[in-house]
């Protein structure tokens, strides 16, 4: 630890006043005034001291998946709960290449593809992406 001169101040300054303290103990209302400057000398030492530690940066953030079929694959593998974003995935692919010119699903169509069985819904979903691959 770098000594400077606050830290060498407030450590002289706890050492006197923990010296008056003691020494006034005859004298109740001193001796009070001298324990209280002690424990705030004390108390600004020991924040002069752990400034440095408490400034230190922590790790980065881990960074996003730069992968964009991260999110698709985390969507396959969470079964129903994640068919939504696949279906929005297809239609995105769908609009961006050109094969879908007309209104999106509606969220009443999307909530029963949701429901359908496992089977069905990668019937569906093999279909889209056939036509996708034929189209594109």
């Amino acid at each position: 630890m770098r000594t400077d001169g606050a830290v060498v101040a407030a450590g002289a300054i706890v050492a006197v006043a923990l010296g008056v303290s003691i020494a006034a103990s005859d004298y109740p209302g001193l001796a009070a005034v001298a324990g209280a400057l002690a424990l705030g000398a004390a108390s600004l030492f020991a924040l002069r001291a752990a400034l440095p530690w408490l400034a230190r940066p922590g790790p980065p953030p881990p960074a996003p998946p730069t992968d964009p079929l991260t999110g698709l694959r985390r969507s396959l593998e969470g079964g129903a709960l994640g068919r939504d974003r696949i279906v929005y995935a297809v239609q995105s692919l769908e609009l961006s290449s050109g094969i879908l010119r007309g209104p999106s699903m509606s969220p009443a169509e999307v909530r029963a593809l949701e429901e359908l069985p496992p089977e069905e819904f990668q019937d569906w979903l093999g279909q889209r992406l056939d036509r996708l691959e034929r189209e594109v």
